[in-house]
């Protein structure tokens, strides 16, 4: 992560959920990275802290 943010990353099969939140609720966007490569970017802005959830495959 590149700024202050709360994550859960959660592997099920080949699939990774990642949820992303700004408890600073100041916003912008978090990169997350895991194992060495980014997964997704996240645009926290407006969301006042509420998670971003997003499922990408693996390799």
């Amino acid at each position: 992560m590149d700024a202050p943010c709360s994550v859960l990353i959660r592997r099920r099969g080949v699939y990774l959920t990642v949820a992303v939140s700004d408890p600073t609720q100041a916003g912008g966007t978090v990169t997350v990275s895991y194992e060495g490569r980014v997964l997704t970017k996240v645009d926290l802005t407006g969301t006042r802290g509420a998670s971003q959830v997003t499922t990408i495959k693996s390799r």
